[in-house]
């Protein structure tokens, strides 16, 4: 099913790319977590942002198929190995991200945490 990507859906996800999404100690804290390295804080920003950056390059053929590989195929490409928190923390970010795409993710989240 072809996707548009409205201008205003474009300006709030290039907002959610410029946020710290992982930086922050308190947002680990929120979870209970010790923050992790920053290398792997890093890959998981950079992991997300790729996904950004190649949804807004795709727009004009983007669909919610091609948006659901997208992701995948970052998640599959992580650098780094992440620990069970991290993975669902970056899962989680992703859940955000497709909410304001308005697409339903959760099937793929699932697969990728288990």
């Amino acid at each position: 099913m072809p996707y548009e990507l409205t201008p205003e859906v474009e300006k709030q996800i290039l907002e959610f790319k410029d946020k710290n999404k992982f930086g922050a100690a308190e947002l680990w804290d929120e979870r209970g977590l010790i923050p992790s390295p920053e290398n792997i804080i890093n890959s998981m920003e950079q992991t997300v942002n790729n996904s950004i950056d190649r949804l807004i390059d795709k727009k004009a053929e983007l669909s919610t198929n091609t948006i659901k590989s997208i992701i995948k195929e970052e998640l599959q490409n992580q650098k780094v190995r992440l620990d069970t928190e991290e993975r669902e923390f970056l899962a989680e970010t992703f859940f955000e991200l497709c909410e304001i795409l308005q697409v339903d993710i959760k099937r793929e989240l699932n697969r990728y945490l288990y």
